[in-house]
Order: structure tokens, then C-alpha cells, then sequence
């Protein structure tokens, strides 16, 4: 009986230990399981921290580059607006140096003289006297400036356009 009796305690002691065991096994887990829930809470917020720079600073740039595209944008408008101011106050200076031209110089002479300013070559026009330019060649004798219509600029070229008076 006593053999019976030492079985039975050695069972009901297993048995105990099996179940001390099982609850302190599943208490470390609880408390590790805690522990990593804290960790990842942790991470989540600092996660969180950064992605709220990120649109700080993702706000920040969008707004740098609306303005930089806006000085842009002002920059080549101002810059169409002087070259529109440029290109009428070159048209008024040759209206001006033709309708004058006509009036204190020879027709062929002056005719000569704006073909000349049409040219590219400046250089050479500028060292010429007027007594050069009535030796010009017979092209540009024959060329005369019909003064009756408005000098416009060609886009292209930005020069402007005369009509000959041979056409």
C-alpha cells in the first residue's frame, strides 16, 4: 500500500508540476508577448514621427517648387514683354533712320544705306562713307524701300521686312 500510496503522490506531483509549469511557461510568454507588443508600439510611433517629417517636408518642397516655378514663369513673361518693347523700339529707330535717310540723302543713296543696315555685316557698314555707298553694287542701286508700308519685324529673323520696289 505504501508502494500505491508513493505512486500516487509521484503522479499527483507530475501532474502538478505539468500544470505549475504550463502556467508559469504561458506567464513568460504573456510577458514576453508584452514586452514585444511594447517594442512594436514604440517603433509604430517613432514610424509615425518620421512620417510626419516626411510630409513636413514634403509640404515644404511642394511649396519651394510652386514658387520656383512662379519666378520662373515671371522671368520669361517680363522677358517676352522687353523683347516685345525691344523689337518696337528697333522698328521705331529704323522707321526713323529711313524716313530721315529719304529726307537728307539722294534716294539711291539712301536706298543703299538701309539695304546695307539690313545686312548682317555691321562692320562693314560702319566704315563706309556715304561717297562708298554710291558705288555699291547695281543689286542694291536697283533695290528701293517702299517706305508706304509699315517695317514689321520677321519673327524668325527678328530683321525687318521691306518690300523692293521691283516686286
Amino acid at each position: 500500500m505504501i508502494i500505491y500510496a508513493v505512486i500516487s503522490l509521484a503522479i499527483i506531483l507530475v501532474i502538478a508540476a505539468f500544470f505549475i509549469g504550463k502556467k508559469t511557461s504561458q506567464r513568460r510568454f504573456q510577458v514576453e508577448r508584452e514586452a514585444l507588443v511594447q517594442t512594436h508600439q514604440r517603433e509604430c510611433e517613432q514610424y509615425k514621427q518620421e512620417i510626419d517629417k516626411l510630409k513636413q517636408t514634403h509640404h515644404q518642397q511642394e511649396g519651394d517648387q510652386q514658387e520656383y516655378q512662379s519666378h520662373v514663369s515671371q522671368h520669361f513673361t517680363k522677358s517676352a514683354e522687353l523683347m516685345a518693347e525691344m523689337a518696337k523700339q528697333y522698328q521705331d529707330v529704323y522707321q526713323h533712320m529711313s524716313d530721315t535717310a529719304h529726307q537728307l540723302l539722294p534716294e539711291a543713296e539712301a536706298s543703299a544705306l538701309l539695304l546695307k543696315a539690313q545686312r548682317p555685316d555691321v562692320n562693314a557698314f560702319a566704315t563706309e562713307t556715304p561717297h562708298q555707298t554710291s558705288t555699291s553694287s547695281k543689286a542694291d542701286e536697283e533695290a528701293t524701300i517702299d517706305m508706304s508700308q509699315p517695317t514689321v519685324l520677321d519673327e524668325a529673323q527678328q530683321e525687318p521686312k521691306c518690300t523692293s520696289a521691283q516686286s
